[in-house]
């Protein structure tokens, strides 16, 4: 069956393992650029081991766009954890949202708005106080159209829009 958008996005689990591991090299690639990323078959199999601990204990959650054809085009990850409760997280459990990449190929074409919906509908429905994230520049107005907000420093989002930048850590 082919979408209307021609990809789909969907809750990763256990076998997606290979395709999150790869997504997640090309954006340190791009990111590092021009200087190369060193030691990539290392940072390659502990990803894969972190992914699937991440998995396992259900302190990851990670979601994968791909494309009509299968192939993986995106991925966003969120790690969950408790802290103590605050006027800004009032339930303690919070999100922290990384490796949110989409392929150059499929870029403007509503890939990561898909992965930010997905992420905040389960975000919605486990009840999470907060999510935060660290932004590049590029990824900025993504975020907000979503209603992160900005640290007073500008490096790191949070949402639900928080009413003071003092809540935001």
């Amino acid at each position: 069956m082919v979408s209307e958008t021609g990809f789909c996005v969907l809750r990763a689990d256990a076998r997606d393992v290979e395709d999150f591991a790869r997504l997640r090299i090309e954006l340190f690639v791009e990111q590092a650029r021009p200087d190369p990323v060193r030691e990539l078959d290392a940072l390659i199999e502990r990803t894969r081991a972190a992914y699937q601990r991440g998995i396992g204990e259900r302190t990851l959650l990670v979601w994968m766009a791909r494309a009509d054809s299968g192939r993986a085009i995106g991925a966003l990850a969120m790690h969950l954890f408790p802290r103590l409760p605050s006027p800004a997280s009032p339930t303690g459990e919070e999100g922290y949202v990384v490796n949110v990449y989409t392929s150059p190929d499929w870029r403007r074409r509503g890939v990561g708005s898909a992965l930010m919906r997905s992420l905040l509908e389960e975000s919605r429905r486990l009840r999470l106080g907060r999510l935060r994230l660290h932004t590049t520049r590029e990824g900025r107005y993504l975020y907000s159209r979503f209603g992160f907000r900005d640290h007073a420093d500008k490096s790191a989002s949070s949402w639900p829009p928080c009413t003071s930048s003092a809540s935001v850590e």
